[in-house]
């Protein structure tokens, strides 16, 4: 993982308060960190005899450049290519003081700060001045024991190795003053790397190798004390002797303490990755603008959002200002040209700068100037940019929340009000003013119980209030306002608190429901819930209301009247427990079950038994209340009393028997007689024709005929008869099917007439099949008989609705005037004389009956000589009281 570069607007405090707090502790040291970006800080003795001065020292990396040695800036330049990390720079060069003197300078450091391919960002280290080293070395091959003396004295040693023996000799702190453990006896190579971290042992013998290859060679590795400690070295040598082959023969070098040196970075590498990651957790990037280049230099995961290549974050200065709003674009300019002219030494502004998805965002940017040029102009300003993007939408948002918040509050069809802690109105609705009759002049600032009538005013000061600000929250209150007018409103008052920082309760905000018209509707209801509970029970009919346990729950005075209970003797059991055992046990069975399934009840018989024993017979209706959530809540039943009705129904049907035993007795003895009219006066013809004259024999016909004519018109009424009194056995059935019935009993009439019958559609009816065949049988004769001089035709049509069938037979024949339209359906009523169409007249008749006795109608229409069209309608479902079956 890389670590990131402090933000540039920390730069100087972190020369202030990092580096120069540590690099105080080094004795004799500078300490530098390089950026790759161009800028460096440096502290330490070198910068006052470098001519940058004196504590931290901001400078110019081209500068430093400039003044190096020509000879030595290949090796400066390739220890800067190779550095990476985990692989430290050390690079001796000259370069020109303050009097333009070259001076030898040592640079050594490591990558503190890297990319993720392993590039650096940024290198600290130190930098020593070893021109008196180097003397030093100019003079070791003459006079090797004054190197060593003179390094005795400081944090430095000395060490000499014969390669012939591979043993050394170590001065300086390496020796017991250190606690290394040697002195003057000679250590051999493999006690020196026994002493070695074995991490470092490997770049320890690489340094010998490079030594030995005639390489001035420098390494930094960790030692082992005697008292087991680690500290850190910086061992510097070469090859001094060499043989008369040229051949290596005698190492010596320097040994430096570098520890504090190594704690130093240690310290700044964890501090600058702390940096990084505060950074990174608060979504800042860091800036840094070159005033006199006007190049722009922008890092963080900020500055990939908003376009900035973070492989290459620098950036022109006119590129930075063409991503900014135009209508940012001033601001952010203006502040710029301040700073760099010297008028500014920061620099805030919120604008908004245009990301790589062609969204703007937000962005705060803060910061300084860190860096002035040798006459005082500003050159250098860093700072921290940070996306307020999501803030100043929020801020956006609650604004515009808070502007409709106080439209909507005005604007509101509800009566609002808000009150402060004295209870003083401070805001209000329109809807609350128009509702009271007030102007807003009139009603902010005034006590908000003002508006309650004497009596809830001082409900609400001792007790509604009180309660309220210690508990936060009211509902549904009922107050009465008295408004400007002097009228009496009924409200329900709701309110919550609003509270500060500290939990105290500071505005009470209210939504007051106008309830006046649903009180007045409420006492109305009251009033008729009342009223018809006196009529429930005054009313001269029985009824009663039961549970959905089936328990009656209420029942009307008549109902007791009739039964001979008292009230209490009823309410709470069970309705059918007033039943008689038929009764109970086909209500349990099967009505009770069908009214709470379809929700009615229609005209079921039952056998009601008074408190004295004796019985009633009814016809009851009910039907089914259920909630909100349709489950039963109770039924409401209508009795009638059919005693009276049944014991005539009961007669009726007694006089209907008889009255059929009557008929067909009439008839019998009727037609006896009649057969021996007709068998004599056949008998007559065939014996005395030939003596009667011609007056005789049509008397003769006269009497036949009569005799026959009276034969088929007692037929017919005993038909007639028979059918008023038949019970109607209704089922479903095909109306094609009883088409075909009549048309069989009619083959002999239809064959004659040359008629033709069409049925052009049908369909299922639910009728008494036998008497609907009849009636088709009736009309479709009517239609064959009644024909002009075209053949008869004959048409069926059916058409099923909502409420039953609809069926039509219409035919071609002579018709008849409308005016004549209900005298046709009259026993023994024509139009034409026998001569013309015989026939008794009763076949309509019968039609009429037997649709009624269906609980339908039959309705005609004609024109004389284009035919007529007889509709029947059949109800859908056919009933017969109870009482009239039973």
């Amino acid at each position: 993982m890389s670590q990131k570069a402090p933000a540039p607007a920390d730069r100087s405090a972190y020369g202030r308060d990092r580096i120069a707090e540590e690099a105080a502790r080094l004795a004799g040291e500078t300490v530098f960190t390089l950026h790759r970006d161009g800028w460096a800080f440096m502290e330490g003795p070198l910068t006052e005899r470098l001519g940058l001065g004196s504590g931290i020292c901001t400078l110019d990396i081209d500068d430093w450049h400039d003044r190096q040695h020509p000879d030595d800036m290949p090796r400066c330049n390739a220890a800067l290519e190779a550095i990476s990390p985990g692989n430290p720079m050390a690079v001796e060069y000259r370069i020109r003081d303050v009097n333009d003197d070259y001076v030898w300078i040592f640079s050594r450091g490591g990558v503190v700060e890297a990319d993720e391919d392993g590039s650096w960002i940024r290198i600290s280290g130190v930098v020593s001045d070893i021109s008196r080293r180097k003397n030093l070395e100019s003079k070791l091959f003459a006079n090797e024991a004054l190197v060593r003396e003179a390094l005795v004295s400081g944090k430095g040693g000395a060490w000499s190795l014969d390669l012939a023996t591979m043993t050394g000799q170590v001065t300086g702190f390496a020796t017991a003053i250190e606690g290394l453990g040697f002195g003057t006896d000679p250590i051999t190579l493999d006690e020196w790397r026994a002493i070695i971290h074995p991490d470092d042992r490997k770049q320890s013998i690489e340094n010998f190798q490079r030594m030995l290859a005639g390489e001035v060679a420098e390494v930094e590795y960790r030692m082992r004390r005697k008292d087991g400690e680690w500290i850190w070295v910086r061992n510097t040598g070469r090859v001094v002797e060499t043989t008369a082959d040229n051949e290596p023969q005698r190492m010596a070098g320097l040994l430096t303490n570098i520890t504090e040196r190594k704690s130093l970075e240690q310290r700044v590498e964890q501090v600058n990755f702390q940096l990084a990651e505060a950074l990174k957790a608060a979504d800042l990037a860091a800036w840094r603008y070159d005033l006199t280049r006007h190049t722009s230099t922008i890092r963080g995961a900020l500055g990939e959002r908003i376009g900035i290549d973070q492989a290459n974050p620098e950036i022109d200065g006119t590129k930075w200002v063409s991503l900014v709003h135009p209508e940012d674009k001033g601001d952010v300019i203006r502040q710029v040209l301040k700073m760099a002219e010297g008028e500014l030494d920061h620099f805030e502004s919120i604008y908004r700068v245009k990301g790589d998805d062609g969204t703007w965002h937000w962005i705060r940017s803060t910061g300084r100037v860190v860096e002035y040029a040798t006459d005082g102009t500003p050159k250098i300003a860093a700072g921290v940019l940070k996306d307020e993007t999501r803030q100043i939408e929020l801020e956006n948002a609650l604004a515009a929340e808070r502007d409709r918040y106080r439209s909507t509050y005005a604007a509101t069809p509800a009566m609002l009000h808000t009150i402060d802690r004295e209870g003083r109105i401070v805001n209000v609705s329109d809807y609350w003013l128009t509702q009271m009759g007030y102007s807003r002049e009139e009603v902010i600032g005034q006590v908000a119980s003002s508006f309650l009538v004497d009596e809830d005013r001082e409900r609400a000061r001792l007790k509604i209030q009180p309660e309220f600000w210690r508990d936060g929250i009211i509902e549904d209150v009922p107050y009465r306002f008295r408004t400007k007018s002097g009228a009496v409103v009924d409200i329900l008052l709701s309110a919550v608190t609003e509270k500060n920082a500290d939990g105290e309760p500071v505005l009470a905000h209210a939504m007051l429901f106008d309830v006046t018209e649903r009180n007045a509707l409420h006492q109305a209801l009251v009033e008729e819930k009342n009223r018809f509970e006196a009529i429930y029970r005054a009313t001269p009919a029985m009824m009663h209301t039961i549970d959905p346990d089936g328990r009656i729950i209420q029942v009307s005075d008549y109902w007791l009247k009739m039964m001979g209970y008292e009230r209490h003797e009823v309410v709470g059991r069970k309705s059918i427990e007033f039943l008689d055992p038929e009764s109970r046990l086909r209500a349990e069975s099967k009505n009770l079950p069908e009214l709470f399934r379809s929700g009615q009840n229609h005209d079921l018989q039952y056998r009601f038994i008074t408190k004295g024993g004796q019985p009633i017979d009814v016809l009851l209706n009910s039907f089914l209340e259920r909630d909100s959530e349709g489950q039963p809540k109770a039924s409401y039943a209508v009795i009638t009393d059919i005693s009276a009705l049944r014991r005539a129904y009961d007669g009726l049907k007694r006089s209907n028997r008889e009255l059929d035993r009557f008929a067909a007795v009439a008839s019998h003895d009727l037609q006896e007689p009649l057969r021996k009219v007709a068998a004599f006066a056949s008998l007559m013809r065939r014996r005395y024709s030939d003596q009667l004259d011609e007056e005789g024999r049509r008397c003769l016909e006269f009497m036949n005929d009569g005799a026959q004519r009276l034969q088929l018109l007692i037929d017919d009424l005993l038909s007639y008869s028979r059918l008023g009194n038949k019970p109607l056995r209704t089922e479903t059935f095909d109306l094609s099917e009883a088409v075909q019935d009549a048309m069989k009993r009619l083959d002999v009439q239809i064959e004659e007439s040359g008629a033709r019958i069409e049925i052009e559609s049908a369909g299922l009816v639910e009728a008494d099949r036998p008497v609907l065949t009849q009636m088709l049988q009736n009309l479709i004769s009517n239609g064959v008989k009644y024909r002009g001089v075209r053949p008869p035709v004959v048409r069926i049509a059916m058409q099923e609705t909502s409420e039953g069938w609809c069926i039509s037979v219409s035919d071609n024949g002579i018709g008849f005037e409308p005016r004549f339209a209900e005298k046709i359906f009259a026993p023994f009523q024509r139009l034409h004389s026998r001569e013309e169409y015989p026939g008794t007249g009763i076949g309509l008749s019968i039609v009429q009956q037997g649709i009624e006795r269906h609980g339908g109608r039959v309705e005609v229409q004609s024109t004389p000589g284009k035919g007529s069209t007889f509709v029947l309608y059949l109800p859908r479902r056919i009933e017969t009281p109870a009482a009239l079956t039973a």
